[in-house]
């Protein structure tokens, strides 16, 4: 569906560098279009190819059609990890990781062997050098089923095994790096909860606030969608409309943002939750899982913005 036209009440104050208070709206929050949020790109994996989407504007990237691409984070020219076909929609069709190179020269990293699906979660860079988390998945029965996760290093040409994420109506969403953890939602028959692994393979017991709450697929109200910022020191997760930020140490609520009813409502079902330094990205799915425009956002000023992506397709911070 169109973003709503009515435009957002403006920011006041100055941005916060540690937005170490609940954020409020004074009335319904809205997602608009407009002006893109100072700082925030976006690299958005489309049907029909990637763009990048910043202050600046849309840049096209030298991709085809695909799933899910992924910028390096550290702005030197080492590429985008991409990864073609559809597998949202449902399909078990083997997908290559390919890296692209800034010149549009891609390669493929790790090909799909006969009988498993390959699926990119995220990148990273670690002194200079890129890592890339994904998983494989083999079997399609109870007793041979299972998914297996890993840290690649493509300079390196090594991979690491941290561990089993998946079996027989099993699985996690996406999951993502920060600092030494990793961080989404595993669900299996029973629901779903917090996943936390260690980037060496370590298990990692939930925090404390949030030991006791499993997701049920019929609470509206119970966390989801659980993520981490890039350093490791902020989860996020969605619980009802609202967006709650805590402080991993300490476990301390740091922020709580009220969400448009877009969000999960009518306008989409939430996919995928990214969190960075005062903003966040939400990944909406429609009819049939086909990705929809993400939406950004940004509570660094005193009053919270909604950004709808000028481009409808996977999104992930850049």
């Amino acid at each position: 569906a169109a973003p709503p036209t009515t435009p957002a009440p403006p920011a006041t104050g100055s941005p916060a560098s540690d937005p170490s208070t609940s954020a409020t709206t004074a009335g319904p929050p809205v997602i608009v279009g407009g002006a893109w949020p100072n700082g925030v790109a976006l690299t958005v994996a489309t049907p029909v190819g990637a763009r990048l989407v910043s202050a600046l504007g849309e840049t096209p990237l030298s991709l085809g059609g695909g799933e899910i691409a992924v910028s390096f984070p550290d702005g030197r020219g080492i590429g985008v990890m991409y990864q073609p076909g559809n597998l949202a929609n449902g399909s078990t069709d083997p997908s290559d990781i390919l890296r692209v190179r800034p010149d549009g020269t891609q390669i493929i990293l790790y090909p799909a062997g006969n009988g498993e699906t390959l699926r990119l979660h995220d990148v990273r860079v670690v002194d200079g050098r890129p890592e890339v988390l994904y998983s494989s998945r083999r079997g399609n029965g109870a007793d041979n089923s299972h998914e297996l996760l890993f840290i690649a290093r493509p300079v390196q040409a090594s991979a690491i095994q941290l561990g089993e994420i998946g079996g027989w109506e099993s699985g996690t969403s996406q999951l993502h790096f920060g600092g030494d953890l990793i961080v989404g939602e595993s669900f299996d028959k029973a629901g779903s909860t917090i996943f936390t692994m260690k980037v060496t393979g370590e298990a990692v017991p939930p925090p404390t606030l949030l030991a006791s709450q499993p997701f049920a697929t019929d609470c509206a109200d119970c966390p989801h969608h659980f993520t981490v910022d890039p350093a490791g020191t902020r989860l996020g997760w969605i619980a009802g409309h609202e967006l709650v930020i805590a402080d991993r140490a300490t476990g301390a609520e740091v922020a709580r943002v009220p969400l448009p009813d877009a969000i999960g409502g009518d306008g989409g079902t939430v996919a995928d939750l990214q969190l960075g330094e005062g903003v966040a990205v939400v990944n909406l799915s429609g009819a049939n899982n086909t990705p929809l425009a993400a939406t950004v956002i940004d509570f660094r000023g005193a009053t919270p913005t909604f950004t709808a992506s000028p481009v409808a397709g996977h999104a992930e911070l850049t």
